[in-house]
């Protein structure tokens, strides 16, 4: 991103603050009083515009039901918690006995443009009910594009881990894990206000969970991916049939892992890390000792699961033996990142190199870790990073800012040293199928965007085809026979020709 693509992205988000975003017409503080109830829900986009990077969340409303016809009540906003998260929020509060309904939501209907867009919320929307020192569970509220020409639609379901809505009320609302209210009976949605096609609205939910995340092999020529709504997608590439495989929960998959045994692994939100031995039939959650945070990448390494979390800035890694799930720390790592001067939004991601495990730390540091020595190394990058990817004969490529621009750079050496890169600044995603041969997507500032190919080690790009979407990740299948582009939506592209040309499949 050059300083010139920053300065248009934010003149858009100063247009969107002005223009497409209501913010809610509150400021009232929610209360803390000995005798009141408490809240917690929490909200799912599971939306193609909801960025799982650049985080758009703002209060939401609540009004509380005056008694009288036609006069409004008392307002309250309830203001976003994003730890452990990747694309929800957690809403949290203290609250007066009476009955409620939401006004206004925190929506991510708007665009990667949007930093923020409200909802006005159907006066028929389920309601509830706050009682003194009783917890009142909405479970999770999914946003999702909607049928017939309907924006989006909302659906709301049951917790479907009581014990990790303890453990967020203790962690994010600690006042109110002090009172009586976690060891009292749960309150929920009011039953005689929840539309009879609520169950409905939750089905399609699910049937529409959305993304394409981190796709994985799990035999030849199909993959599992993750995607919003607590779903890990299958894709058959010969057939061009897609499944899915419910893990029972409604968090977002972030990264998944075929195991040499053939054992599937997702992980994403609120310490998700599930396994299912029957290729997706069954899962069972495997979590064990790891504290809460949100699980970006799952890695295997001589009988051990290497598994890579975020919570707030920090970024720690932690080991187990298959199947054990008793799990010991091998780094800690401080993310520092100034959203003037870095490149805000990117995501820590670990990369494993044989017996070295390389975890990017935003903004400007790199972790290398000795998986057979359990020690750590911090090297720093040539600048802000903006994206990071490993080649086979063991290349670090980094997209780094070390000013205005960004610019590519390589390392041979693990970190220790970079040099300016011979390939475009414009080229993004690159995989390489041996060290000559690869694919990437090139995309520019005011120019199309398309998908280009090298035969010489990433010296020169040769574009093959232009493209409309973008490119979330490039990936060769285990017998290189084929390579595909997938765009976050979940469209995908095929090459059997290294990148000479393409065909859509999905």
């Amino acid at each position: 991103m050059t300083f010139l693509s920053r300065f248009i992205l934010a003149g858009c988000l100063l247009l969107a603050i002005s223009g497409c975003v209501t913010t809610p017409q509150t400021s009232v503080p929610v209360p803390q009083q000995a005798d009141e109830g408490a809240v917690v829900v929490r909200l799912l986009p599971n939306t193609q515009s909801a960025s799982q990077f650049m985080k758009n969340w703002e209060n939401i409303v609540v009004e509380q039901d005056s008694g009288k016809t036609g006069e409004p009540g008392k307002q309250y906003a309830l203001k976003p918690d994003l730890t452990a998260t990747s694309r929800s929020a957690v809403y949290v509060g203290a609250l007066p006995p009476g009955r409620y309904r939401f006004v206004q939501f925190s929506s991510q209907s708007c665009g990667a443009a949007c930093i923020s867009e409200s909802i006005t919320v159907n006066d028929k929307f389920s309601r509830f009910d706050i009682r003194p020192q009783q917890l009142t569970d909405l479970g999770v509220i999914i946003q999702t594009p909607g049928m017939q020409n309907r924006k989006f639609m909302l659906a709301h379901v049951e917790s479907d881990d009581k014990q990790l809505v303890d453990e967020l009320v203790r962690d994010l609302a600690p006042a109110l894990a002090l009172a009586p209210m976690l060891d009292n009976p749960r309150l929920g949605w009011r039953a005689d206000s929840v539309p009879a096609q609520m169950p409905l609205l939750a089905r399609y939910a699910k049937a529409a969970s959305h993304g394409f995340v981190q796709p994985q092999e799990a035999a030849p020529g199909f993959f599992i991916f993750g995607t919003a709504d607590g779903v890990v997608g299958g894709w058959n590439a010969a057939q061009r049939t897609t499944t899915q495989f419910d893990l029972g929960t409604h968090r977002s998959v972030d990264t998944v892992l075929v195991t040499k045994n053939g054992a599937w692994l997702a992980g994403g939100e609120f310490s998700l890390l599930a396994q299912s031995d029957d290729q997706g039939r069954t899962w069972h959650s495997i979590r064990g000792n790891l504290p809460l945070g949100l699980v970006t990448d799952i890695h295997e390494w001589h009988g051990e699961i290497i598994v890579t979390m975020l919570r707030g800035n920090d970024v720690r890694v932690f080991a187990a033996e298959t199947d054990s799930a008793r799990w010991r720390m091998l780094g800690q790592y401080k993310m520092d990142v100034n959203f003037f001067f870095d490149i805000p939004g990117v995501r820590p991601r670990s990369l494993l190199m044989e017996d070295q495990l390389v975890t990017l730390v935003p903004a400007r540091k790199l972790a290398v870790l000795d998986l057979a020595m359990e020690t750590a190394e911090q090297r720093d990058l040539p600048g802000a990073v903006q994206q990071l990817s490993a080649s086979e004969d063991k290349v670090l490529r980094c997209k780094c800012s070390g000013g205005i621009a960004v610019n590519p750079w390589e390392s041979r050496d693990m970190g220790k040293t970079w040099q300016p890169a011979a390939l475009s600044r414009y080229i993004q995603q690159p995989a390489f199928r041996d060290r000559l041969h690869g694919v990437a997507f090139e995309s520019a500032v005011f120019s199309s965007a398309k998908l280009v190919r090298t035969v010489d080690g990433g010296k020169t790009w040769i574009p093959s085809t232009d493209i409309a979407y973008p490119i979330s990740s490039l990936f060769y299948r285990r017998d290189q026979a084929a390579v595909y582009a997938a765009s976050p939506y979940g469209a995908v592209w095929e090459s059997t020709n290294d990148g000479v040309s393409w065909r859509r499949l999905r």
